[in-house]
């Protein structure tokens, strides 16, 4: 009897430990939604964008993971080839660290160690918020720029807008594109 007993003791404990775990989450899942609050404008020098950094990852979760951002830029001669593959047509032009997650993660093992509640750690707006300036452009040349989040383990991040410019210096057009309405755009 005493056997039986071990027994139903180690399936009430540990019962309730299985499925702690959900079912494995695919990487790009993981990635950064897009970026947030895009904006730009254009100037005689060139073409300025400023975004903040997104707050959860594709499943709508925290994110916990954020390297930066690659700056992408086609110059739109063929429309058919950049609505084909917009990385292919595309080239690299900066890598802007984030580390915002990086600092709130030592904030918030500081909080620990205190004793204090860790959700409620916040970092700065600052390391939030970042810019790129554009000026390597060629007037009368039409462009299309991307703004994509990666993660440390290189998983390229959620892109919902593009920017279109058609530069002219300060009458520049620019607009954004909505990744649904890209085809339609182009």
């Amino acid at each position: 009897m005493h056997f039986y007993l071990q027994i139903i003791v180690f399936v009430l404990v540990a019962l309730p430990g299985c499925g702690k775990y959900g079912p494995p989450v695919p990487p790009e899942a993981l990635t950064p939604q897009s970026v947030q609050q895009l904006e730009f404008s254009a100037q005689m020098e060139g073409v300025t964008f400023t975004w903040r950094s997104p707050e959860q990852d594709r499943r709508g979760e925290e994110l916990m993971s954020l390297d930066g951002y690659t700056i992408y830029r086609a110059a739109i001669d063929d429309f058919d080839s950049y609505i084909e593959d917009p990385f292919e047509a595309s080239q690299e032009l900066a890598f802007i660290p984030d580390s915002h997650i990086m600092v709130r993660e030592d904030l918030r093992k500081e909080a620990r160690l205190k004793g204090l509640a860790t959700r409620k750690v916040k970092v700065s707006s600052d390391l939030k918020s970042f810019r790129y300036v554009d000026t390597d452009l060629t007037p009368g040349l039409e462009y299309v720029y991307m703004i994509v989040p990666m993660n440390q383990d290189g998983e390229e991040g959620e892109v919902s807008q593009y920017i279109r410019v058609l530069f002219r210096g300060d009458s520049s057009e620019v607009r954004m594109i909505d990744q649904s309405t890209l085809v339609g755009e182009l």
